[in-house]
């Protein structure tokens, strides 16, 4: 957890041997340096060597039921072997252990196996890990609830401003969580780890917390949409970033939700899904759109017949 913990170490060592440090804080390579340790950051196995480890772990030679439970879990070595050990001793396979992670998350991510430490789970392992974070930032947590219900690529930074006072409360929070490997940041992107956002969203649902963490990732989203979706050139590649967050997000949304900002997103992003000819995607949204708008304001309301008009400019524009 902190330097101080190993320095006294190295120094009875001296010179007389080489040492291994292992640690889940990453505290940035000038501490280490100033103990003359060198980092080396390990990342989530290769995918050969995930469809390796499960099929040994198994004894199974399903190696593309394999891959497909490597890819759910993202090749994280200990999600991996947590599964093998599950698998091997419950006698089902690959696919029902997809199936169980499916629904019911908690009780599969906290289920260790017999003999196995229940220390040692997913789901045990970043709730502590959590709490640690939560001590130094409720931003920090924030943070992590918000980026729960988003996708698992990189998003940028300044999307999660508006959950701090000012910008450098919420950069300070996004160094407390990168220090702790629970997210990972580059150029100005930040991204979560997939079963570190079904860890928190588990958390957030028993908690009671679930629907307020969802509705603070879409006001981040809807605050962060540029404007003029149609001929604002400017701000394309930007869409082209939050798309996928948007479309994440929309699976987690309940069917009867009433919030209004996810109305306001989603006319903007069929917008400009539509002129840039994807339509099959257009197609979708605004029946998404049509469909909440009757619910949440209503047959006669503008912005429902908006959304209809709309819907029948995307069919036509389709049949061309």
């Amino acid at each position: 957890e902190d330097v101080g913990h190993v320095r006294p170490l190295l120094g009875a060592i001296g010179a007389r041997g080489h040492v291994v440090v292992t640690t889940r804080r990453n505290l940035g390579s000038a501490q280490w340096a100033r103990l003359r340790l060198a980092p080396l950051r390990l990342g989530v196995l290769d995918r050969l060597a995930s469809v390796e480890l499960l099929t040994t772990l198994t004894s199974s030679e399903d190696r593309d039921g394999a891959d497909r439970l490597a890819n759910d879990l993202g090749d994280l070595p200990l999600a991996l072997e947590q599964a093998g050990v599950y698998i091997s001793q419950r006698g089902v396979g690959f696919d029902h252990y997809r199936d169980l992670l499916a629904a019911r998350f908690g009780p599969t991510a906290s289920e260790a196996g017999e003999g196995s430490d229940a220390s040692r789970t997913i789901a045990t392992v970043w709730q502590v890990t959590m709490d640690a974070v939560t001590e130094r930032s409720a931003v920090a947590e924030q943070v992590l609830d918000a980026l729960a219900w988003l996708g698992p690529e990189g998003i940028p930074e300044d999307v999660l401003w508006p959950l701090g006072e000012e910008p450098d409360e919420v950069a300070e929070a996004l160094a407390i969580l990168s220090s702790y490997s629970m997210i990972t940041r580059d150029g100005g992107a930040v991204a979560v780890h997939r079963l570190v956002q079904a860890v928190t969203r588990d958390r957030a649902r028993r908690e009671g917390t679930g629907s307020e963490s969802l509705d603070r990732a879409v006001r981040l989203l809807s605050l962060s949409a540029p404007d003029d979706p149609m001929y604002g050139v400017d701000g394309w590649p930007r869409w082209n970033v939050l798309l996928p967050h948007l479309d994440a997000l929309l699976a987690y949304l309940p069917a009867d939700h009433q919030n209004r900002n996810i109305l306001r997103l989603l006319h903007a992003a069929a917008t400009f899904r539509q002129f840039q000819g994807q339509l099959d995607k257009t197609i979708q949204l605004v029946q998404r759109l049509l469909a909440d708008s009757r619910r949440v304001l209503g047959e006669e309301h503008p912005d429902t017949l908006t959304a209809r008009n709309n819907l029948a400019f995307a069919y036509r524009s389709g049949r061309r």
